[in-house]
């Protein structure tokens, strides 16, 4: 049985801060409670200007956590090593080497910066700057994602454009 992730999102931007704020939650149950994910955060990004207007800034920062369990009692392994059951392949250690934990609930940082300037736009975002741990078997650090983007648009007329972007 597949079974659609749970998203929510509430998102409202107030126009007197010139300033947007979400909140986000995902809930995840896959193979019927063998492994549930919960992740939840808050988000905000503030629009400010510089040079009479000229140039545009939204710093954004987002804080939030994750919630990750797994019911060991739905787990079986063949004897001997411990095998990935999705690729039939060994792992190099024992499963008396490891000790599973059931949960690991942690907090999480991203943060972000957007320069717009007539048509031209330059971004740059750090996820996970935290790093941190999401193992359940083993420490496992979710790594920082650096992305660095930029954009032009290019009017060639009032209702045609070409848009050149990198990332």
């Amino acid at each position: 049985v597949l079974r659609q992730p749970l998203e929510l999102l509430l998102f409202m931007f107030v126009k007197k801060l010139n300033a947007g704020f979400a909140l986000t939650y995902n809930h995840d149950d896959s193979g019927r409670g063998l492994y549930k994910n919960d992740v939840f955060n808050f988000s905000y990004a503030q629009h400010l200007y510089v040079f009479d207007k000229q140039i545009k800034l939204i710093p954004s920062l987002q804080v939030g956590g994750f919630v990750r369990h797994t019911d060991r009692s739905k787990l079986s392994f063949p004897e001997g090593d411990m095998a990935n059951i999705y690729l039939r392949t060994e792992y190099p250690w024992v499963w008396s080497n490891i000790t599973p934990v059931s949960q690991k609930a942690n907090f999480d940082a991203s943060a972000g910066l957007m320069i717009q300037h007539k048509n031209f736009i330059f971004g740059s975002s750090v996820c996970h700057f935290t790093q941190p741990d999401e193992g359940l078997y083993g420490v496992q650090k979710l790594p920082f994602l650096l992305n660095i983007h930029s954009s032009y648009n290019w009017i060639i007329k009032e209702k045609f454009l070409i848009n050149l972007s990198g990332r």
